[in-house]
């Protein structure tokens, strides 16, 4: 698709000139996408982020009850000493 840079005028491939203003047609540029690789980008950044933050949750929580798990052991043979 071409473009006339002073009309904004659309035209098939094969035109070469505006028919309304006779400015040399143009190449109508493709719009970039750079907002959406960005945006997808930072997506994947927060999931890849909560992954580890939920995992090191888990982990943490998990090692709190073995935590607790061992001070009770230790306490009941305390006791029975």
């Amino acid at each position: 698709m071409k473009i006339c840079p002073k009309c904004k005028k659309q035209y098939d491939e094969n035109q070469k000139f505006c028919k309304i203003c006779g400015t040399a047609l143009v190449e109508e540029k493709k719009k970039k996408r750079v907002g959406l690789y960005i945006l997808i980008a930072i997506l994947a950044i927060a999931v890849c982020t909560g992954a580890v933050v939920t995992g090191m949750v888990i982990e943490s929580a998990a090692a709190g009850r073995v935590g607790k798990q061992n001070r009770r052991k230790q306490r009941r043979k305390e006791r029975r000493v």
